[in-house]
């Protein structure tokens, strides 16, 4: 079959380890260069197999011919140092549609507080600062669960289905925080904006 193409090298990393050795052995009686990380590759090496880290690895080193530089790394998902876990726009998609449920389902409230306000001297900006006040720290709850989910979920895949050590991430509380504040105060006052900008004359009078 001449259109096959060998393998010259291999990146193992497994969380079960049974039957990894012989596996391992095989590929490297066959000519296979492995490449390892963390626990897989301290127990190739404990078996006396030749292994390579892939913390070891630089330009000199490729798989299917691409070259594992740190441009490269950069791009992947997964690296030595951890896992980047991506948002879901599906997830954010299902957040935004229950904030405005929870917002509509508060309308009259929030349309009969901003007329009692206005009605008592309050300006229709103090009244809109007040709710963006309130969406704001909705946002900051948001983007701390989110942050702290991600972090715990990619430190779990890392060390367990990965065997990658695990390097906390400050730029993805950041990036959570600011997401959080941004998207709950959009949609927020895209859903209360009718109640803020209301006739305080008319609701009370219809609220009367």
């Amino acid at each position: 079959m001449p259109d096959l193409i060998p393998i010259r090298r291999a990146l193992i990393s497994v969380s079960d380890k049974r039957d990894l050795v012989p596996f391992a052995r095989g590929l490297r009686e066959l000519g296979v260069q492995i490449i390892s990380t963390g626990g897989t590759a301290a127990a190739l090496s404990e078996a006396g197999l030749d292994v390579l880290a892939i913390e070891q690895c630089d330009d000199s080193v490729a798989i299917e011919g691409n070259p594992i530089t740190p441009e490269a790394d950069e791009e992947t998902p997964i690296t030595s140092l951890g896992l980047a876990i991506r948002p879901n726009p599906f997830t954010l998609a299902a957040g935004i549609a229950v904030l405005f449920a929870a917002v509509q389902s508060t309308i009259d409230e929030r349309r009969f507080e901003s007329a009692m306000l206005r009605a008592l001297g309050a300006r229709r900006s103090t009244v809109l600062s007040g709710v963006m006040a309130e969406f704001a720290a909705l946002g900051i709850a948001a983007g701390v669960l989110a942050s702290a989910g991600a972090s715990v979920l990619a430190a779990v895949v890392a060390a367990r289905l990965f065997d990658l050590p695990y390097e906390f991430n400050p730029l993805l509380w950041v990036a959570g925080l600011g997401a959080g504040v941004v998207v709950v105060c959009t949609s927020g006052f895209l859903a209360a904006r009718g109640a803020i900008n209301a006739a305080p004359v008319d609701v009370l009078r219809a609220a009367g």
